[in-house]
């Protein structure tokens, strides 16, 4: 499936997409002001959000309502330049028994940090 949405071009094959880092998050079991159980690995071009602050926007937006657990995830996230100047993001993730993969294109690296944390 392709969509368009904004400046972000959506390519999915998944049961676990960018959003669902932080759905995932938000959804899981019961809890404790313990750091986000995500493991990410970000492979991106120097003008891009480097892996921390990835990873500070999605412990930004994240709450986990009083009473639940968090379960971990693991991304692989890749973040290339296209020929069209466009960038592209490969994204791989792993939660308990499910996996997904998820491709963006979009015109700034910004947009795509942001497609992987919503």
């Amino acid at each position: 499936m392709s969509l368009v949405l904004g400046s972000i071009r959506r390519a999915r094959r998944f049961v676990c997409a960018p959003g669902a880092l932080a759905l995932a998050l938000l959804t899981s079991r019961a809890v404790h002001a313990d750091p986000l159980p995500v493991e990410l690995a970000w492979d991106a071009p120097a003008e891009c959000p480097s892996q921390s602050e990835v990873m500070s926007e999605l412990s930004r937006i994240t709450r986990v309502k009083p009473g639940r657990v968090v379960t971990a995830i693991r991304a692989q996230a890749q973040i290339a330049r296209t020929s069209d100047g466009h960038y592209k993001l490969s994204l791989r993730t792993e939660r308990e028994d499910q996996t997904g993969d998820t491709e963006l294109e979009a015109t700034s690296c910004s947009v795509l940090k942001r497609g992987v944390t919503l």
